[in-house]
């Protein structure tokens, strides 16, 4: 159990470091995601024979339309239903997928 030390004006040192962690874990959250897609891209290029960019960008196009055409449905969805029911779904729709 980490000891909190209180400063003169009765806040603790670890409330200080938390929006640092915070920043940290969304800088490396995002930092492996785009590695993620970078590496998923290079994988696509080795897919096609000619070694062309012609699967990563069928691949990018049908993401963004399907984000486009789904993402408002999706939207209304969780703000008409109870926000925690919707990501323990999403979450279990995320797994689905892979």
């Amino acid at each position: 159990m980490e000891k909190q030390d209180n400063n003169q004006d009765g806040s603790s040192n670890s409330t200080k470091e938390t929006p640092w962690k915070i920043y940290l874990s969304r800088a490396l959250s995002a930092w492996g995601d785009r590695m993620w897609m970078y590496g998923s891209g290079l994988f696509m290029t080795i897919l096609d024979d000619e070694g062309s960019l012609r699967v990563v960008s069928v691949y990018g196009f049908v993401s963004c339309l399907t984000i486009i055409l789904l993402g408002p449905a999706l939207g209304n969805w969780i703000d008409r239903s109870n926000r925690l029911s919707s990501a323990q779904e999403g979450d279990i729709w995320q797994l689905v997928a892979y």
